[in-house]
């Protein structure tokens, strides 16, 4: 038995031609569904927005309070080194800040005897650095007159007053402006 094969002849064109493609609801329902998505996209892309100004709107209120809060937090710490260490340092260098005083008067006095008036507490401790110098002729003397930590320092024409709570002072107020000037600064922002 045979089969006969019926094939179509592409000579000759059809009638209708058929389309091809998807259908009209298929279009319509693919536009509705990507008009929502636009929409949902916005919506979210909105409250992200309105999120992340939020956000930086507390870190800069946050940046501004935590620069605050660290300056006040430094004020006991400079207070702290201007009332204690600082004295502490300057009694420790009392000896050698003299030296640099007397080098400089030496110069100026080679042939008079210098005298370096010490409080009592501080003679035993300081005289020695005065004896061994070369630049001039030292005189250390304990004086009651002079206070602990300071010293007069006399030629016989000109004295000097050293008075390191002068300089503990200038450090302290240098101290405390660099935190006033941060809660001032912060105040302004």
């Amino acid at each position: 038995m045979s089969i006969a094969l019926q094939l179509m002849s592409f000579d000759e064109p059809t009638d209708a031609p058929e389309t091809s493609g998807p259908s009209a609801d298929y279009l319509k329902g693919f536009e509705d569904g990507a008009a929502a998505a636009k929409a949902v996209a916005a919506k979210e892309n909105d409250r992200l927005s309105a999120e992340t100004v939020a956000a930086i709107s507390e870190l800069s209120f946050g940046y501004h309070e935590a620069k605050h809060l660290f300056a006040a937090s430094l004020r006991p710490l400079f207070q702290a080194i201007s009332d204690r260490i600082v004295p502490m340092v300057m009694h420790e260098t009392l000896g050698h800040q003299l030296i640099d005083i007397l080098e400089q008067e030496s110069v100026k006095a080679m042939t008079t005897p210098i005298t370096i008036a010490l409080a009592p507490e501080d003679f035993d401790r300081f005289s020695p650095l005065f004896t061994d110098k070369e630049t001039a002729v030292l005189n250390p003397v304990s004086s009651d007159q002079v206070s602990i930590g300071h010293a007069m320092i006399t030629n016989g024409v000109r004295s000097i007053r050293f008075n390191p709570d002068d300089l503990t002072d200038v450090i302290r107020m240098a101290l405390m402006a660099i935190t006033e000037h941060q809660q001032n600064e912060v105040m302004n922002d």
